[in-house]
């Protein structure tokens, strides 16, 4: 199973505006006090500030107030990303029970990202005709979204994804792989790794 069954015929903009709530109401537990604001762009479409409250999650359009961390990608990387979602998942792991995996928007997963010093690209390679690209940045990096200048760069190939999914690969060992290029400061993808390896299927202790 996949952890994640979008409803037929969700876009890009029905999924941050409308799914992205409903997902998170449904699959977050955690109802602390702490608030994590994110900025998201998505070049080509708009952009969106996401607020994240233990289980309330709330969308508003623009780049507003200021965040904690920033994700950026373009409305076709979005759109190639959002039909495998619906369609064979393959960027999505398998995984035996879909709640035992936390939602993107988690405040489990988001403690661990806003922990994270820096800014850094990543490129998938082998998923299509064109990399899928998305960027991100925290902690003295959270103040500005800059996709042209981050702190590291990483080109990953789909067979190493696969290898991290089927957990054949840990993080730290995906990233020294001779088929991944990297640019820059790699502790900054290090830690990102590591903060999302609680969304493979037996990830660290939560």
């Amino acid at each position: 199973m996949k952890p994640i069954e979008l409803p037929a015929g969700t876009t890009v903009t029905s999924f941050v505006e409308e799914v992205l709530a409903k997902e998170h109401e449904a699959r977050v537990a955690d109802d602390g006090p702490e608030t994590f604001v994110v900025h998201a762009r998505i070049e080509g479409l708009d952009s969106y500030t996401i607020t994240v409250r233990g289980r309330a999650l709330s969308v508003e359009h623009g780049e507003v107030g200021k965040a904690q961390l920033w994700i950026a990608t373009d409305a076709s990387c979005a759109a190639r990303a959002l039909d495998d979602a619906l369609g064979d998942g393959r960027l999505l792991p398998d995984v035996r029970e879909p709640s035992a995996v936390p939602a993107v928007t988690d405040p489990k997963l988001l403690r661990r990202l806003v922990m994270v010093s820096g800014s850094v690209r990543a490129e998938l390679i082998g998923f299509g005709d064109a990399p899928l690209w998305v960027a991100f940045g925290a902690g003295a990096r959270a103040a500005r979204i800059d996709v042209e200048r981050t702190d590291a760069e990483v080109s990953l190939p789909m067979s190493v994804l696969e290898q991290l999914m089927s957990l054949s690969k840990r993080p730290d060992e995906a990233l020294k792989d001779v088929s991944v290029k990297t640019k820059g400061n790699l502790f900054v993808p290090m830690q990102v790794a590591l903060a999302l390896a609680i969304m493979l299927p037996a990830g660290p202790a939560r």
